[in-house]
């Protein structure tokens, strides 16, 4: 697998060869292994915290109104510089009644979903 001069038998250097190459000093092994477990936990952090994030918004279902009633489902999607709001009426067997969407000025998630339930 290894030819002369400390490349493989893809043409690619090891990282000894490469080293010698650019005249770099020694690795510090201890060092490198300690910034290697600082990003893995770093990662399983982000990771879980990604994961309670999903569980904790797909736990909650649907559920339809009573009978001859109309459930309102209200949301808002905020950016920098512009707000969305949007709600979704649904009758007790689920069905979609009503849907409507409206471009609003900037504001906070709070103001966006309050602006939305006023409007309907």
């Amino acid at each position: 697998m290894y030819s002369s001069r400390g490349s493989n038998a893809f043409g690619q250097q090891s990282y000894a060869a490469q080293s010698a190459a650019y005249g770099a000093s020694k690795v510090n092994i201890r060092e490198a292994c300690l910034r290697i477990q600082s990003r893995i936990i770093e990662f399983r952090t982000v990771i879980q915290a990604a994961n309670k994030a999903h569980c904790a918004s797909s736990s909650q279902v649907w559920k339809p109104p009573l009978t001859r009633f109309i459930k309102l489902n209200v949301d808002a999607a905020t950016g920098p510089s512009r707000t969305a709001l949007a709600v979704v009426a649904r009758n007790s067997l689920g069905e979609v009644i009503k849907v409507w969407a409206k471009p609003h000025h900037s504001c906070t998630p709070i103001q966006a979903e309050a602006s939305a339930r006023q409007s309907t």
